[in-house]
């Protein structure tokens, strides 16, 4: 997992989608780590690379 210069954690490197924090900082630490403790139970086993896997933005862009 990553947290992202735009706030938003990656669950993968591998995949486009991502959680943003930006909402439960605002509204306090017990927010912050409900959504972190959904992002570990939700995080992909594994990555799609491979099989023509092809990312819509490259990894040098995600930030973090």
């Amino acid at each position: 997992m990553r947290l992202a210069a735009d706030g938003k954690i990656r669950l993968c490197l591998g995949h486009e989608h991502g959680i943003d924090l930006k909402p439960a900082f605002r509204g306090g630490v017990a927010g912050v780590r409900e959504l972190m403790e959904f992002a570990l139970a939700n995080k992909p086993e594994k990555h799609e690379f491979g099989d023509g896997f092809e990312r819509l933005r490259p990894m040098t862009a995600v930030g973090g």
